[in-house]
């Protein structure tokens, strides 16, 4: 499927690459600064960062009118609180009770949940073969989760942290289904003003939990230690990643990109291991069957998207 029209879509093929080496390194990498800066500080700084060049990006291509909300912005509010108040608190959270490879693969369920959402909300059900991914990914996830054993994850596993994972992830969902409700704005302008409406948000709940002592203030020493890693995230993570994923998405179609994607939790895992975190075999089991139901999913779609385009063209 890739292989099509290659010399054209090369560049969007190796950004998409560079985004699954961003995203498979964030994780481990912000294990470390949590250690020194809790989750809501973290966010607030890599966030400012970040939407400082969505910003700048935002004005130089579409002027003073890309900023207006056109009377939206409780739905601003909504899906940018969604997408980067409660995934960046929660996500981040999940990694002092989880690991990077568990958050991961959570992360990667995500179309399995939008398409349990869809059929929740709009009665479209899937597929039998569909179903059959979304049953074999969860199957997998609940092996990785519980490490072959419910009895140990329910008595100080990781279950709690895959549990903020999980409300994480339901978080960006609803900030990327909600896009499909400003069909007039560009996914610039989208993410640029969701980015700050969610960044206010968890500056708001840094200033109500700051004096009530559960959330610390970093210090200078502490920030000046981490930046190099909280720059990176900021900028490669956060900005460019998406910049670039949105390119994949326009140039190889959603299919393609996600495919490239599902790279993610397996490089996590390995990364996992060089860091002396060696998951069990359940826990390789299972993200595997999440990957391999990720893959089959996304090639069933890509089939009847094809077959619908042939049959418009008729």
């Amino acid at each position: 499927m890739l292989a099509r029209g290659s010399g054209a879509r090369a560049p969007a093929v190796a950004g998409m690459v560079l985004v699954v080496i961003v995203w498979a390194t964030q994780l481990p990498l912000s294990q470390e600064v949590l250690r020194s800066i809790d989750q809501y500080y973290f966010a607030i700084l890599r966030y400012l960062i970040g939407c400082a060049l969505f910003v700048g990006t935002l004005a130089w291509r579409e002027g003073r009118a890309g900023f207006a909300l056109e009377g939206r912005a409780r739905a601003v509010a909504w899906h940018g609180m969604s997408g980067f108040t409660v995934f960046g608190v929660f996500v981040f959270w999940a990694l002092y009770h989880t690991t990077a490879a568990h958050v991961s693969v959570i992360m990667s369920l995500q179309p399995m949940l939008i398409a349990f959402w869809l059929w929740a909300r709009h009665g479209r059900a899937p597929s039998r073969p569909v179903l059959a991914c979304i049953v074999t990914a969860f199957a997998g996830a609940g092996l990785m989760i519980t490490r072959g054993d419910p009895a140990q994850a329910l008595t100080g596993g990781s279950l709690l942290g895959d549990a903020m994972a999980f409300v994480g992830a339901i978080g960006w969902i609803v900030y990327t289904l909600g896009a499909a409700r400003f069909p007039t704005w560009s996914p610039l302008r989208y993410t640029t003003l969701c980015a700050l409406a969610g960044t206010l948000g968890i500056m708001g709940v840094a200033a109500v939990l700051t004096p009530l002592g559960l959330a610390q203030v970093p210090s200078l020493a502490a920030v000046a230690r981490e930046l190099p890693v909280i720059v990176y995230i900021a900028v490669a993570a956060f900005y460019l990643a998406i910049l670039l994923f949105t390119i994949a998405v326009a140039r190889l179609g959603a299919v393609d990109t996600l495919l490239i994607g599902n790279a993610t939790p397996v490089l996590v895992f390995l990364i996992d291991v060089w860091r002396g975190l060696a998951p069990r075999p359940a826990e390789w089991l299972g993200a595997g069957m999440v990957v391999a139901a990720l893959i089959a999913h996304n090639l069933i779609e890509g089939r009847a998207a094809r077959r619908a385009a042939v049959a418009d063209g008729r």
